[in-house]
């Protein structure tokens, strides 16, 4: 078998970039034998593409999206709660800055968990988020006041879960080049399913 067989040529038609390198036992390419050439934005060559850690991100991520994003999903119906018991007294556009500030401060934390993604990985990411997303909600459940439910369910809880949301989803991201869309697809689902199935949990246990 000749050697050009046995190595692994992925790049545009265009030329804007070629790579032909050799892949090791776990896929990834051999770096010592790498044949030199030039690039103009991501290699292929450095995303595993597939394989049994790849997919096992992507489970990972799925399940990541599941408490995050999907949690976020339900807010709707911690409100109405709020407004038939702890907060009854109060008007629906005040109490709906409770699941409105949950919502944005999912989101408004973005570049800063990017930033701690590119320097430090997902893992305290992961770690920190889980922590606050977890006590936010057990402060929420023994909260009584106003404030107490805006700073525990519309600020700490929601930061961790955008710190879990944020991890995952650059997560995946880094493991897949030509099926990034299919292996997205497939963790983004776990948002989906989280909408649908945390609703109806909280109506039932609140």
């Amino acid at each position: 078998m000749s050697s050009a067989s046995e190595e692994s040529h992925i790049g545009r038609h265009d030329g804007t970039y070629r790579e032909g390198s050799k892949r090791n036992s776990r896929g990834y390419p051999d770096t010592e034998k790498a044949i030199p050439t030039t690039y103009q934005g991501s290699n292929p060559a450095d995303f595993p593409d597939g394989g049994f850690e790849a997919w096992l991100v992507i489970l990972g991520a799925w399940c990541s999206l599941f408490v995050s994003f999907g949690w976020i999903t339900s807010i709707g119906v911690f409100q109405d709660y709020y407004l038939s018991h702890q907060l009854s007294e109060y008007s629906s556009s005040t109490v709906s800055w409770i699941p409105s500030l949950q919502a944005c401060s999912m989101f408004i934390g973005a570049p800063v968990f990017g930033k701690l993604f590119d320097s430090y990985g997902p893992r305290w990411l992961l770690a920190g988020g889980t922590f606050f997303h977890v006590f936010g909600l057990m402060m929420a459940s023994i909260s009584s006041k106003y404030y107490q439910l805006l700073l525990s369910q519309g600020l700490c809880s929601s930061l961790g879960a955008g710190a879990i949301f944020y991890a995952a989803n650059n997560s995946g991201s880094t493991w897949f080049y030509r099926k990034r869309a299919f292996a997205l697809g497939i963790m983004s689902s776990g948002s989906s399913l989280g909408g649908v199935i945390f609703p109806s949990v909280s109506t039932r246990h609140l």
